[in-house]
């Protein structure tokens, strides 16, 4: 953990993870190259009362909360990308303010990553007017989408982050707290799925009672309670971590009209060369032709970054036994009945 205000030593908790009424529906764990991980903060609250955060950094201050998440591949590509909350005033009093904050930060990555970090700030302008920057910043932040697959593959740095990374390197906004956080180290080959609360106050002390028991943490779908008990003491963040094992839970025909990946043409050339073949006496040249579309199709599944391995060879074994016996019976059917394929007036 890395604290960016140096007046007074900050805290931050662990990732807690906290019971839900949805925790029966998380039934995948998160496995290393064999699920797709999606990750959203779906709460944040800032609380007002933490000694100088109000009484000495809040005078003409607003708070805000940023999550920085950052990937690293094995075939040497990164991305990042930085989003903003909202904003809302530090007053001298002992109030919370749910921002309400919800934000896509990850979708349906393969979990192939060597590295994947999630890094959450609560900081505030530094100097004044700079809200007015971070105010667009959020804006843009609201529309700004979650890393995605092919992101990862080919690496990128949206410009939300180079902003933000700006403001803070430029001392505009500072951080009052900062939590850095590993998704799966490379020790670790399963995590389980659900939500995850992060604590941060001046002392750990703060949220001790919270971290010590964290069975009696619920996330109710709208608030984190305790003990069936509003929290209203503490700065935190909610985070929810889910997974799948599959893309395509049905292996069909129809994953080839839900993709426009390019693989897929090659798919689709070996489905058209079937459906237009009328002849019995060409048999051979439209087999040729559909074994060279399936060796190029397979070839670009291979090197998709979209899919773990497994379902890749899943929808190739899938789509070439479905054309091999879709051949087979068009070429049994035209033995039976040669004349029945071809086009009208041959």
């Amino acid at each position: 953990m890395a604290f960016g205000v140096n007046i007074s030593a900050q805290s931050t908790s662990n990732w807690i993870k906290v019971k839900s009424s949805s925790d029966e529906s998380f039934k995948d764990p998160i496995t290393r190259n064999a699920s797709y991980l999606s990750v959203k903060v779906v709460n944040s609250k800032i609380y007002h009362q933490s000694d100088w955060w109000s009484n000495l950094v809040g005078k003409n201050k607003k708070a805000f909360y940023t999550i920085n998440v950052s990937a690293s591949y094995p075939n040497g590509s990164n991305v990042a990308n930085r989003w903003s909350s909202g904003q809302v005033s530090i007053e001298k009093k002992m109030t919370p303010i749910e921002i309400g904050w919800s934000q896509s930060l990850v979708n349906e990555i393969p979990t192939v990553f060597t590295s994947l970090k999630i890094d959450i700030t609560l900081g505030f302008n530094s100097v004044d007017g700079v809200d007015k920057t971070i105010g667009i910043i959020s804006d843009i932040s609201k529309t700004t989408p979650a890393i995605s697959a092919i992101q990862g593959y080919m690496g990128a740095v949206t410009g939300t982050k180079a902003i933000l990374d700006e403001l803070f390197d430029k001392k505009l906004a500072a951080s009052y707290i900062s939590s850095n956080h590993e998704i799966m180290a490379s020790s670790q080959n399963m995590l389980a799925p659900g939500y995850y609360v992060i604590f941060g106050e001046k002392t750990s002390l703060n949220y001790e009672k919270y971290k010590n028991n964290a069975t009696k943490l619920v996330w109710n779908g709208n608030s984190l309670l305790y003990d069936n008990a509003h929290i209203n003491d503490v700065n935190y963040v909610v985070i929810l971590l889910e997974a799948k094992p599959k893309l395509f839970p049905v292996k069909d025909i129809n994953i080839l009209s839900s993709t426009e990946l390019p693989w897929v043409k090659f798919y689709m050339k070996v489905n058209s060369l079937i459906d237009d073949w009328s002849d019995l006496t060409s048999s051979s040249k439209v087999l040729a032709e559909a074994r060279e579309n399936l060796t190029a199709a397979k070839a670009l599944l291979d090197n998709d970054p979209i899919y773990i391995y497994s379902e890749k060879e899943e929808i190739h074994i899938t789509l070439k036994d479905l054309f091999t016996k879709k051949y087979n019976k068009k070429k049994d059917d035209m033995t039976k009945n040669p004349d029945f394929f071809k086009p009208m007036g041959q």
